[in-house]
């Protein structure tokens, strides 16, 4: 059964695609917005399936892309304290010349007014949304429990392999055993240079209103794995 590695932005993903593509040849690798939920590449899924299913699929993209590439499949993905995963995404971003967002960040936005602004719906709850199979629509604020619920309801029965961004070791001693690899090291890639970001008391209020339900899911998660 092909296995789904959902990478959420700023959670080691792109340490963990460097070891994928080092331990396994069948691989595809979608992170073109291929596979959104509300508007896919429809020759994208139907070249797929011309084809006989890779062993894993990994990219940007949320719980139910197994229905648009007509498989049957499970789910993979590391999650991370929403608030350092804010404040990672919004320096990864400042630090990009061609960031969707260079227009606003370069005027001067903290991570705050990034957050409050809603320019993407990657600042509030984001991994709850990718868990529950949400389309992630820019200026869609979705705070209400139901999105928690249904995340955890797919986390517990359609992900096989579910970690942290703070152990990722024990993740990948998972992922080894469910894809047959021998034990490997995650490398560090993707680590932004230059100063740390600047956070106000406000900008973290901002953060923390804006991803309760993440904040919660990833509390979930850890006591999971603690004691899994």
């Amino acid at each position: 059964m092909t296995l789904l590695i959902s990478h959420i932005p700023k959670t080691a993903g792109t340490s963990l695609r460097r070891l994928v593509s080092a331990m396994s040849e069948d691989v595809l690798w979608v992170y073109d917005r291929e596979l959104q939920l509300n508007n896919p590449d429809v020759e994208f899924l139907a070249d797929f399936r011309r084809k006989p299913p890779p062993s894993v699929v990994m990219g940007h993209f949320s719980y139910g892309s197994h229905r648009l590439l007509g498989i049957e499949a499970e789910y993979a993905t590391v999650l991370r304290n929403p608030y350092e995963r804010i404040v990672s995404l919004y320096r990864h971003q400042k630090s990009l010349p061609d960031s969707r967002f260079a227009t606003e960040l370069t005027s001067g936005m903290s991570v705050g007014e990034f957050v409050a602004s809603g320019i993407t719906a990657m600042t509030n709850n984001h991994m709850c949304r990718v868990l529950a199979g949400v389309s992630s629509d820019a200026g869609y604020r979705i705070n209400e429990r139901w999105l928690l619920e249904h995340a955890k309801h797919n986390l517990d029965r359609h992900y096989s392999v579910v970690g942290i961004s703070e152990h990722i070791g024990s993740f990948i001693e998972q992922l080894s055993d469910r894809l047959g690899w021998p034990q490997a090291v995650l490398p560090h890639e993707n680590i932004t240079s230059g100063s740390p970001v600047e956070v106000s008391d406000q900008d973290r209020d901002s953060i923390v209103e804006s991803n309760l339900l993440d904040i919660e899911l990833y509390a979930y998660v850890k006591k999971a794995c603690s004691t899994g």
